[in-house]
C-alpha cells in the first residue's frame, strides 16, 4: 500500500510576522514530528526583523520547508497565501510564535480520515507557567454542535466565560483541505473586524462538514506573551470591529435555529468583559474610560443581549457584573472590570 494513503500529506502553515525570537522553537518543533508526512508552508508578511534569514536556513536544511516572502498583508493574507500554496489532503495552522507537542500530528492524524474537522485542547503559557486549557468537551460531535459552541455558550456552559473562545482559534485544529478548497474558504481581513477572523472562517468550514473529534488533552502551546508580533495588548477601535463581527456572525446563522440565536446574544454580552479589559489597559483618562462603558451598556445591540440573558449559571463575581450591565448601572460595572482586570493581570504574569 502507498505509504501516502497510510500517512496522508499533513500542510502546515504557518505566518510569520516580527518572531524572531520564538521561530526556531516553532519550527523545531514542526520538524521533529514524528509524523514525518509534511509540509511546512512558511509565509514571512515582511517581517521587519531577521526572520527571513532563519526561514531560509531551515529551507536549505529540510526540503519540507517551503517558503514566502510576501508584502505585508496582515494575518489573513499570509494565511490565505499558505493555503493556495499547500498541496496536503489536510491543513493545520501553527502561529509562529508558538509551538506543538512532538507527537501532535500523529495524535491528531488518527481521527482526520474520518471526521471533517480534528481539535485538541492546548497549552496557555506565560513568562513563568504553563496553563492548561481544557475544553470541557472530548469525542465524537456533529459540526452543528460545534458550530454552537463556537458561536456562544448556552446554559450551564455559561459558568465559566472563559470558555467563549476556547474552541474558535484555527490552531490546535486539522482541517480537511478538500473541503477549504472546494468552497474557497478565505479569512477575512482583520481590518475589518479587528480579531475573530478565526471565528469565521470555522462558522463557515463547518457549514460543510457532518463530524468532528475533540481531542481534551494539550497537544499545542499558545505563547502568551508576545506581544510583537500580529497582536497588541490594547485596541483602541475594538467596540467598532466586534460590532462589525457580531453582524457577520449574525448573517451567517440567521436561519439557524433557537440555540443558535440565544448562543448569538450570550456571546455579544460576554464581550463586555473583553471590551472592558481592553479600557482597563489603555492611557486613556478615567472620563474617557467610562464615557466608553457608558456608551457599550447603551448601545441598542447589547442592551437586547443583556435583556436576553441567563446569568443564574454565573458565579458571583461574573453575575454581578451581567447584573449591573443589564440595568446599564456604569460605575458598577466600571469597579468590577477594573478588579477583574488587575486579577487577569497579576495571573498572566
Amino acid at each position: 500500500m502507498n505509504n501516502s494513503m497510510i500517512h496522508p500529506l499533513i500542510s502546515i502553515v504557518v505566518p510569520v510576522y516580527n518572531v524572531e525570537y520564538y521561530l526556531q522553537e516553532c519550527l523545531d518543533s514542526l520538524i521533529n514530528q514524528t509524523y514525518q508526512n509534511i509540509e511546512i508552508i512558511i509565509v514571512n508578511d515582511e517581517s521587519p526583523d531577521n526572520c527571513l534569514q532563519i526561514i531560509e536556513d531551515y529551507a536549505r536544511k529540510d526540503a519540507r520547508v517551503k517558503y514566502i516572502d510576501q508584502k505585508n498583508t496582515g494575518l489573513s493574507g499570509a494565511r490565505n497565501a499558505g493555503i493556495n500554496l499547500s498541496r496536503g489532503d489536510f491543513i493545520m495552522f501553527v502561529d509562529s510564535d508558538d509551538w506543538i507537542d512532538v507527537d501532535c500530528l500523529e495524535q491528531m492524524s488518527k481521527y482526520a480520515a474520518n471526521h471533517d474537522l480534528v481539535l485538541a485542547s492546548y497549552y496557555r503559557e506565560f513568562i513563568n507557567k504553563s496553563q492548561i486549557r481544557k475544553l470541557n468537551c472530548a469525542g465524537f460531535y456533529s459540526s452543528e454542535f460545534i458550530q454552537r459552541r463556537i458561536v456562544g455558550l448556552l446554559e450551564e456552559e455559561l459558568s465559566d466565560p472563559s470558555q467563549a473562545d476556547s474552541l474558535v482559534t484555527v490552531w490546535a485544529k486539522i482541517y480537511k483541505s478538500d473541503i477549504i478548497k472546494r468552497y474557497s474558504l478565505q479569512f477575512i481581513s482583520t481590518k475589518e473586524i479587528g480579531t475573530s477572523e478565526d471565528l469565521l472562517f470555522n462558522l463557515e468550514y463547518l457549514e460543510y462538514c457532518k463530524t468532528c473529534f475533540v481531542i481534551d488533552s494539550p497537544l499545542y502551546h499558545y505563547r502568551r506573551y508576545n506581544l510583537n508580533s500580529f497582536t497588541s495588548t490594547n485596541k483602541k477601535n475594538l467596540f467598532l470591529d466586534w460590532k462589525n463581527l457580531f453582524v457577520k456572525i449574525n448573517t451567517m446563522i440567521a436561519n439557524k435555529n433557537e440555540d443558535f440565536q440565544q448562543a448569538y446574544y450570550n456571546r455579544v454580552s460576554l464581550s463586555l468583559i473583553g471590551l472592558g479589559i481592553n479600557e482597563m489597559s489603555s492611557s486613556d483618562s478615567f472620563v474617557k474610560k467610562y464615557k466608553n462603558l457608558k456608551d457599550y451598556l447603551n448601545d441598542d445591540l447589547y442592551v437586547k443581549a443583556f435583556s436576553k440573558l441567563d446569568f443564574s449559571f454565573s458565579p458571583l463575581h461574573w453575575r454581578s457584573l451581567f447584573y449591573f450591565a443589564k440595568i446599564r448601572f456604569t460605575f458598577g460595572v466600571f469597579v468590577v472590570l477594573k478588579v477583574i482586570y488587575y486579577i487577569v493581570k497579576s495571573k498572566n504574569k
